[in-house]
């Protein structure tokens, strides 16, 4: 059986989840900083969406087989 190591890619988030790779980049969102991020291929995040206004953020919003609110 062949062993795996994992990478860190980046840090400094709250709760990621709903991970999608999408031109080129990895894109979830940070629930409860209530924002979506995008990670290039160095791992340099970059905010794509701020939500900060809102109350929580369904990663679900995000994509477009998500349910959505």
């Amino acid at each position: 059986m062949e062993t795996y190591t994992a990478d860190r890619l980046a840090q400094g988030f709250s709760w990621t989840e709903c991970p999608r790779w999408h031109d080129g980049r990895f894109h979830f969102s940070d629930m409860y900083n209530h924002r979506v991020v995008a990670l290039s291929e160095s791992g340099e995040p970059e905010v794509i969406v701020d939500l900060s206004g809102r109350e929580a953020l369904d990663g679900a919003e995000i994509v477009p087989v998500g349910t959505g609110h």
